[in-house]
């Protein structure tokens, strides 16, 4: 399936909520939908809020902490979708407990790892032994621009 983009998805959001096409092109469109967002409960935010508009419910469909890293031990460095922050996601804590942010962006986290001696980092429980960045992807990244 193709990803589809922010006014596709608004388009299809609209549809889905004024009841339109049949079972299975609503299946196929939230299908669509599933594959070109972040969050994986599109059911749950098209339907939940009555009173958030179709503009409301795509914007949540970005929303959200996803897994881009595994790290130790089945633990995962994660993106949170809308502010690019870096949070450690640690796999044995209990819901709400096991979210720690790493850097404010990806950059961030690239300097820290560089300069990280190997220790605990600030009582997570995490241990950094060894981290290896080239040069030439911080510098492309210090370059960027968005």
């Amino acid at each position: 399936m193709r990803k589809w983009n922010k006014e596709e998805i608004l388009e299809l959001v609209v549809r889905i909520r004024n009841g339109e096409g049949a079972d299975e092109e609503v299946s196929r469109w939230i299908d669509e939908i599933s594959d070109s967002v972040p969050n994986r409960n599109v059911v749950e935010a098209i339907m939940s809020d009555e009173d958030a508009t179709a503009e409301d419910v795509v914007e949540k469909l970005y929303e959200g902490v996803y897994p881009m890293a595994e790290i130790d031990g089945g633990n995962l460095l994660c993106v949170e979708a809308t502010t690019g922050k870096i949070y450690v996601w640690l796999h044995d804590e209990p819901e709400g407990e096991d979210l720690f942010l790493a850097a404010t962006s990806l950059m961030d986290l690239l300097e820290r790892m560089e300069k990280m001696p190997a220790q605990e980092t600030k009582g997570s429980g995490i241990i950094v032994e060894s981290v290896r960045v080239s040069e030439e992807l911080l510098e492309a990244l210090r370059n960027y621009k968005k």
